[in-house]
């Protein structure tokens, strides 16, 4: 039962890692709150805290951060070409399997 809840706790983190990467980037004012220890280190200590758990992530999960941080310099290299993909409002509907595209607020 550890097994998966530590499993939860480090893809929350890890997702989490992401997010804020990629927020202080979006708005520099995000990286300025500071409430908690950095989320690299809680995903550590979490990596710590269960050290006879199997290894869900490499070679003794070394290969995390390596691989979150090439996701992260992607989805900012993604922004930084197209901002709008990632500030834009609303809802996007595939249109193969929905029809044609809905914009909320007028179309609804």
């Amino acid at each position: 039962m550890r097994f998966p809840l530590l499993v939860g706790g480090a893809s929350f983190l890890l997702a989490l890692y992401v997010f804020e990467a990629l927020a202080s980037e979006i708005d520099p004012e995000f990286a300025e709150i500071n409430t908690h220890p950095p989320t690299a280190t809680r995903v550590e200590k979490l990596f710590e805290a269960f050290p006879d758990e199997p290894v869900f992530f490499g070679e003794e999960n070394k290969g995390v951060f390596d691989y979150f941080d090439s996701m992260i310099d992607f989805l900012i290299s993604s922004y930084r070409d197209d901002p709008n993909l990632f500030t834009f409002y609303g809802s996007v509907y595939l249109g193969q399997w929905r029809g044609p595209v809905l914009i909320d607020r007028k179309d609804f």
